[in-house]
């Protein structure tokens, strides 16, 4: 069983008021790839119409050629991003941009609230690993709709959730994952559902 505590790092007053509706649109790069499966399964526990997506080796910028046509299809109410493991390696450019053109994309399409997951430490991948988790805190005081999941601080301390790698998630991993997006995403849990307590 796996307890998931301390997982929104900024919140605002007006995140997510005008989220109605069941429909979440997760992205992300191998992490999630790998660990759909356990997302697909905690979401699909709480009534969520969810649809989780994972592109091994996608940084922020990759994602920027899909996530137009595919929130255009889906129509999410709520997006949870998993992004920023592959940006920043040997250098780190200014993630600012990239990360306002996936908020301004995914707010044009109606999402009322983003959770985005920053990135772990502990493994020393990416190779400025701070700067990217900067880069998204510092996005989320521009964007009311986004906060901060805070996915370092939950995984960093188990290495015993991650492959030999440190890095990709093992099934004890993938199933942390699944319950941390999953309580994440607790307020806004569909009616008639239960969902596990932060």
């Amino acid at each position: 069983m796996v307890v998931v505590v301390l997982i929104v790092l900024t919140a605002t007053a007006s995140s997510g008021e005008h989220v109605t509706g069941n429909r979440v649109l997760v992205i992300g790069d191998s992490l999630l790839e790998f660990s759909q499966p356990s997302v697909q399964a905690s979401l699909d526990a709480d009534g969520w119409q969810a649809v989780v997506i994972g592109h091994r080796g996608y940084s922020i910028e990759a994602w920027q050629q899909l996530i137009g046509p595919l929130a255009a299809f889906v129509r999410p109410n709520v997006a949870v991003v998993e992004l920023g493991t592959n940006d920043c390696n040997l250098t780190c450019p200014d993630l600012g941009p990239v990360i306002d053109a996936t908020m301004r994309t995914l707010v044009a399409n109606g999402v009322g609230a983003v959770l985005w997951l920053n990135v772990q430490e502990r493994p020393g991948y990416p190779d400025h690993a701070r700067n990217v988790n900067l880069a998204i805190a510092q996005a989320s005081i521009r964007w009311p709709q986004m906060e901060v999941v805070e996915l370092r601080r939950f995984a960093d301390p188990h290495p015993e959730w991650h492959n030999p790698d440190g890095l990709h998630f093992n099934s004890v991993g993938q199933e942390a994952l699944g319950a941390l997006i999953r309580v994440a995403l607790h307020r806004w849990t569909p009616a008639g559902k239960s969902a596990p307590s932060p």
